[in-house]
């Protein structure tokens, strides 16, 4: 398999989007960048040490504690080393040595290729497995290997030299590529490069890490985290790291609590004696008191209390459904333990990019295993939404792709890609009556959801005449992410049998606002009131034409903003699997009568202040 190949693998692998202007400092910020905060509170049992609240992104839940231990960057970058560096940058081969290093070189492949095939066969899961499998893929790759002997036959570089180069290149372009799902697997394929070196002259990593450990780290390679969740790991935190990074993966899989986007380089960790990572909160804390662990392991208890339970109502006995955003099989292993309803967002994207996906059956295949997992429960699957940030199906370039052809757009001028996927869907829905439905998204235009739908009738047509069973009362949903399809509310739920409310595009759109661009961050608000405006205008539209309102972005994995849904009419809602008992905890604990005040304070405020001010009282009178 090409390395390009590869990277189609993986597909687009969405980082789920950062959630900018959610935490507010309360104390005094020292040293963080921008999206970070930090509190600094003097600690009531450590003396006069400074207890600091770091706040990132929750990424795999859990309460960890343990000694800080912070693992440099040069650690995972050969600094560290029996080879000295000049070996790696060093000179050139004599011609009489070429055959030699080739040797050399089969050699070094096939040992670690060993050792890589000794760690799948004791992975823990399949997860862990297939995450190994993916770091042979790069191995193994026939264009990596191929270059690197060409540098050593043509150029007479040292073994070392060629493959740092070599691999240093791949990963230079990816790095620049400009999307967040490549660039995290920049740090997949330096892991390999560090392993071939290591390799190359005998060299075994250790780790000093004793009794209870909590790891910081500016990001952190598959590999690693595997051989160092074999000690007394507790917890995890990553700078860098997004949801789909291979580290957060294996977290998942490992059980172990870990929180991304941690700027924690001001907070100098090692220096203290205690860290507690709240992975279900998205918070680090460095000498904690006593009383605060008590808290924390009770709020704990008290969200593992709710994992795998049924119920889902509120306190006033209305019922609520928690579904799981998912894109890939692995994802779907913990999705009825942490008590998600099945599947309210199927991404397709990543099948798009993969090697195969224009085969019929490879979907339809897909589609039926994802039902399976999902039991008896339903599976919303949104049609590709190749494009923004979730790259192209072809090579296509644009100078601002989240406003250029994605979604829909893109589907209906490849009627081959659409009529394949909605055939795939029909076919895995025989047999599955009222447990799958259609989702399109990036709709602008009403005409757009029209056409789909006759292309849809036109498939249905073909496969009854051909005898094929399917679900002829497949439910048909919209993303509602494009303000000007949300001001024409109406019209869309005369359409449709439901709405779905995309919030990460809809406050993108909304504000103006790049929800990647750094610069912008602070402006990427959800809870600008214009937003709540927006979900007020949809609310009427269902209710006025009985169509179903639904949430599948981010915002639904935000207890505060979960509650507030549920105030505009929304009974069911997706996020990512890690957050539903978070979620449902809150959720449980308020009745409708409350969440409709919430609701419509949200649509009568005018200013952030007042929004701010009205979920400041929320989470003062009902979050944990």
């Amino acid at each position: 398999m090409s390395m390009r190949r590869w990277m189609q693998w993986f597909g687009c692998l969405r980082r789920i989007s950062r959630r900018k202007g959610k935490h507010k400092s309360v104390g005094k910020s020292v040293g963080m960048k921008k999206g970070t905060t930090m509190e600094m509170k003097k600690g009531t049992t450590m003396g006069e040490r400074l207890t600091c609240t770091l706040k990132g992104v929750a990424a795999s839940p859990g309460i960890g504690v343990g000694r800080p231990f912070v693992l440099k960057r040069g650690e995972l970058r050969g600094e560290t080393w029996s080879a000295p560096r000049e070996e790696v940058d060093g000179k050139t081969i004599l011609q009489g040595d070429v055959e030699q290093t080739l040797e050399h070189w089969k050699a070094v492949v096939g040992a670690l290729q060993g050792q890589y095939e000794e760690l799948i066969r004791e992975a823990e899961s399949e997860t862990v497995r297939r995450v190994l499998e993916s770091q042979m893929m790069i191995l193994q790759d026939p264009e990596l290997q191929a270059s690197i002997e060409r540098a050593i036959q043509v150029e007479f570089l040292s073994l070392p030299r060629a493959i740092c180069r070599e691999i240093g290149l791949w990963a230079d372009r990816w790095a620049s590529s400009g999307a967040d799902w490549v660039e995290e697997r920049v740090t997949d394929l330096l892991s390999v490069q560090d392993d071939l070196i290591l390799m190359l002259h005998g060299g075994q990593r250790e780790y000093p890490l004793t009794g209870q450990t909590i790891l910081f780290a500016d990001e952190l390679a598959p590999v690693e985290m595997i051989r160092i969740a074999r000690t007394s790991l507790k917890g995890v935190v990553l700078q860098r790291a997004g949801h789909t990074s291979h580290a957060v993966i294996l977290a998942k899989s490992l059980g172990l609590p870990c929180v991304v986007g941690v700027d924690w380089m001001g907070a100098e960790p090692g220096l203290h004696d205690v860290a507690l990572v709240d992975g279900n909160f998205g918070e680090v804390l460095l000498s904690p008191s006593g009383s605060v662990l008590k808290e924390r392991r009770e709020k704990a208890t008290k969200l593992t209390g709710w994992i795998g339970s049924e119920e889902q109502s509120t306190r006033c006995g209305v019922s609520f459904v928690l579904r799981a955003n998912i894109e890939y099989l692995m994802e779907m292993d913990r999705m009825q333990h942490q008590g998600a309803r099945g599947v309210g967002l199927l991404r397709t994207e990543s099948m798009l990019m993969s090697e195969g996906v224009w085969s019929l059956e490879s979907q339809v295949g897909f589609y039926r295993t994802v039902l399976k997992k999902a039991g008896n429960e339903p599976v919303t699957i949104r049609l590709f939404d190749a494009g923004g940030d979730k790259g192209q199906p072809d090579e296509v370039s644009e100078t601002n792709p989240f406003l250029g052809w994605r979604g829909v757009r893109m589907l209906l001028d490849r009627p081959d890609l659409l009529q394949l996927q909605l055939e795939a869907i029909l076919r895995a829905s025989g047999g599955e009556p009222g447990r799958v439905s259609v989702m399109i998204p990036m709709v602008t235009f009403l005409e757009e959801i029209d056409c789909v739908r006759s292309v849809m009738r036109n498939v249905m047509d073909d496969l009854d005449a051909r005898g094929v069973m399917f679900d002829r009362n497949i439910p048909f949903g919209v993303m509602m992410e494009v303000p000007a399809l949300v001001l024409q509310a109406k019209a869309v739920a005369e359409r449709v049998d439901f709405m779905s409310i995309g919030t990460n595009d809809l406050i993108q759109y909304t504000l103006a606002a790049d929800r990647g661009n750094e610069r912008v961050a602070s402006h990427f608000e959800p809870r600008h009131p214009a937003v709540w405006k927006l979900v007020g205008l949809l609310r009427d539209a269902s209710v006025q034409r009985g169509c179903s309102l639904r949430v599948c972005g981010e915002m639904a994995s935000e207890p505060v903003y979960a509650a507030a849904f549920l105030g505009f009419g929304v009974r069911e809602l997706s996020m990512g699997v890690q957050e539903v008992p978070a979620v449902r905890s809150h959720l449980t604990e308020v009745s409708i009568e409350e969440a409709e005040l919430l609701a419509h304070s949200l649509v009568a405020a005018d200013c952030m202040r007042e929004v701010h001010a009205t979920f400041e009282a929320w989470k003062k009178n009902y979050l944990l």
